[in-house]
C-alpha cells in the first residue's frame, strides 16, 4: 500500500511505502483520512515531515510541487506554439514574423513524404505561404483547457477531430462517357478551377501570399523564364541535371489550364473590382462535365472547403 502526503512547508508531494516502519507511527497518530485531507496543524505537518525524512530512500519518493504563479512568463509564439521545442517551426530566438518574410526559396527539392511536407513545424516556409497562417500575424495562443473540436478540414498544426461528412460529396462522374479512359484523355495540361477563398482581400491583409493567389499568378505568368527539369535521355537511371531555362510564355500556356472561376469573392467592393482586372475569371466548370473529364491531371489545392469536391473528383475519375 502507498500513502501520498503533501507537505505545505516544503511544497513536496511524497509517496510512502507500507514497508517503512515510521509509516506505522505516522498512521497511528494521524489517520490516513487526515493526511489525505491535510487536516493537520502546522506542528503536526512538521512532525510528519521530519519523520518521513528518516525513511530509507527506497521507501520514500518525493516530487517537487511547482506553483502556477512561480512559472516563467509565457512567451507568445502564436501558431509556432503548437510545434515541438527545437523543431524548425519553433525558433528559439525569434518567432514567426509575417512582417519579415524569408527570401524566396531557390533550391529545388524532392518530396518523398507528402504528409510530412505539409507540416509547418518541419517546413516553416508554409507559415508564410498558406492563407490559414498569413491571414494572422503570430496567430492565436494555445488554449489553457483542452476541449474537443470537430471540423471537416484541418492542418497538421491542429488536433481537430475530423468526422466523415458529405460536404461536396461526389458519388461518381456521371454520365460516365464524360470521363474517358486514361489513354483517351487528350488534354494533358494541369487543370484547376476554384474561387479566391481562404483570406479576405483588402489593403490590410497579406492576400498576395495566399496559396491560391500564388498558384494562379505563377501558372499564368508570361514574362521571364523558369528553370525546367527536362526528361533524361536515359529514362530510368540518367541524371536530369540542373535544368533548362525556358520562357514562361511557352511553358505556362502549354502545360497549365489554371484559373479562378466566376467572380472575385471575400473582398471589399473596390478590391473586387481590382481583382477582376488582375486575373482572368473563367466560367464555372462542371467537375463532371466533358471538359474536366478530358484532362489527365487535376490539381488539388488545399483550402477551407471546396478541395473536398476536387479530391472526390480525383478519386472517381479514371
Amino acid at each position: 500500500m502507498n500513502l501520498w502526503i503533501y507537505f505545505n512547508r516544503s511544497r513536496m508531494l511524497c509517496r510512502l511505502t507500507a514497508q517503512s516502519s515510521p509509516l506505522t507511527t505516522i498512521r497511528t497518530f494521524y489517520p490516513i483520512t487526515m493526511l489525505k485531507k491535510q487536516h493537520l496543524t502546522q506542528q503536526q505537518q512538521e512532525d510528519v515531515y521530519h519523520t518521513t525524512l528518516s525513511l530509507q530512500p527506497n521507501h520514500l519518493t518525493c516530487f517537487s510541487d511547482i506553483g502556477v504563479y512561480d512559472l516563467p512568463p509565457v512567451k507568445h509564439l502564436g501558431f509556432a506554439s503548437a510545434c515541438a521545442p527545437g523543431s524548425p517551426g519553433r525558433p528559439a530566438e525569434y518567432p514567426i514574423n509575417q512582417y519579415v518574410r524569408p527570401p524566396p526559396r531557390k533550391e529545388k527539392t524532392f518530396i518523398h513524404n507528402h504528409r510530412l511536407s505539409m507540416d509547418p513545424c518541419l517546413h516553416p516556409y508554409i507559415f508564410y505561404h498558406h492563407a490559414q497562417y498569413v491571414a494572422h500575424d503570430l496567430g492565436p495562443a494555445p488554449q489553457p483547457t483542452m476541449v474537443a473540436q470537430f471540423s471537416y478540414c484541418s492542418t497538421p498544426l491542429y488536433h481537430d477531430i475530423q468526422p466523415p461528412t458529405f460536404i461536396s460529396w461526389t458519388e461518381d462522374v456521371l454520365p460516365r462517357e464524360n470521363d474517358p479512359e486514361w489513354d483517351n484523355k487528350t488534354d494533358e495540361r494541369m487543370l484547376w478551377r476554384g474561387s479566391n477563398t481562404g483570406i479576405n482581400h483588402n489593403n490590410g491583409t497579406r492576400w498576395r501570399y495566399a496559396q491560391r493567389i500564388q498558384l494562379v499568378s505563377l501558372t499564368n505568368e508570361l514574362n521571364g523564364t523558369v528553370n525546367v527539369l527536362m526528361p533524361s535521355a536515359q529514362k530510368d537511371s540518367g541524371r536530369v541535371g540542373n535544368g533548362t531555362e525556358m520562357r514562361k510564355a511557352l511553358i505556362n500556356p502549354a502545360m497549365m489550364d489554371i484559373a479562378f472561376s466566376n467572380k472575385p469573392i471575400a473582398c471589399d467592393p473596390p478590391y473586387c473590382d481590382y481583382l477582376q482586372t488582375l486575373f482572368e475569371w473563367r466560367k464555372v466548370q462542371n467537375p463532371n462535365g466533358r471538359e474536366a473529364g478530358n484532362h489527365k491531371y487535376i490539381v488539388d489545392v488545399s483550402s477551407f472547403s471546396s478541395n473536398y469536391r476536387v479530391f472526390t473528383q480525383i478519386l472517381c475519375s479514371r
